[in-house]
């Protein structure tokens, strides 16, 4: 086991034995507490040292980490070992990973792909110096109906993007999936793990109640029309403040996903203009063959 020491930053190697307890640095004569987990603050991996934890998420536990080299800061997310010790899963999420870690695009978290260091497995991802949308749609409320257009045209745009060159869609199109960053770009995140656990996750259903389409439900295949669904679940959400479906547990919410229909927009936020709620209808749309069929279309109308 590494740590940074917080003193003089030098990297000291530490026998597993000394977790919780105190040592010397060699270097400056500091005294510092090794951590009692193996992943935890002033712990090095590889080329890393974690700063903080960030959040926790399906797939691990998410850190903020500086490279010791360069300096600039990064999100780390630590698999947990019966993720991480799936048979194939190294060799499955790697491919992944390595082929969502060749986009670049202004709105998509750019990707390092996957790590392993001492049997601990990691994935890298830049850190954007903002906030979550479903964190500030928490904390602040709906947005103005044009700013969460705006935003949604940016996640429509990047999602055609994975599209035309990956052939991929995301699943798991969602508020918290959508980082914004200072400058107020929005940015998705999750793209690699969602892709995964669309190959991987069995019969579970991948995606968030509140967003995930009908068909995801019901098990059937997902194409782009299926993000569509979930972007326009998302824009919904950006401009009442609340998601479209809700209940008190997931199968009430998908229940209601399958048998009703949302409160009307121009009801929780009146004002918005009928051609956006149209768009916002159409994108809805239970049935796939009511839905936009391509994002050249969406964009066109979502202005």
């Amino acid at each position: 086991m590494k740590i940074q020491c917080p003193h003089c930053e030098v990297v000291i190697e530490t026998p597993l034995r000394t977790f919780g307890q105190k040592i010397r640095c060699a270097n400056c004569q500091g005294v510092t507490l090794v951590p009692l987990l193996r992943v935890a603050p002033t712990v090095v991996i590889h080329k890393y040292v974690i700063k903080s934890k960030l959040r926790e998420s399906p797939f691990g536990a998410r850190f903020l980490a500086r490279h010791l080299e360069h300096g600039y800061d990064l999100e780390l997310t630590i698999f947990p070992d019966d993720i991480a010790k799936l048979p194939g899963f190294s060799n499955s999420f790697g491919a992944i990973s390595k082929r969502v870690a060749a986009l670049e695009h202004q709105n998509l978290m750019r990707s390092a792909g996957l790590g392993s260091d001492d049997e601990i497995f990691y994935c890298l991802c830049e850190h954007v110096d903002g906030e979550n949308l479903r964190a500030h749609l928490d904390s602040c409320g709906p947005l103005a109906h044009v700013a969460a257009v705006n935003l949604c045209r940016s996640v429509a745009v990047v999602l055609q993007y994975v599209q035309e060159e990956i052939g991929e869609c995301h699943g798991n199109v969602k508020p918290a999936n959508i980082m914004v960053d200072t400058d107020g770009v929005a940015k998705l995140s999750g793209l690699a793990t969602s892709i995964y656990s669309r190959r991987h996750g069995g019969d579970d259903v991948v995606g968030t109640p509140y967003y995930v389409s009908p068909e995801t439900l019901l098990g059937q295949p997902l194409d782009l029309r299926s993000d569509i669904f979930s972007l326009g679940c998302t824009l919904y959400h950006c401009i009442t403040g609340v998601p479209p479906y809700r209940g008190g547990s997931p199968r009430d919410v998908a229940h209601r996903r399958l048998t009703e229909t949302p409160t009307p927009i121009s009801e929780l936020a009146p004002g918005v203009p009928e051609e956006t709620l149209w768009v916002i209808e159409r994108m809805m749309a239970r049935s796939l063959a009511d839905r936009y069929s391509d994002y050249r279309s969406l964009l066109a109308d979502l202005v």
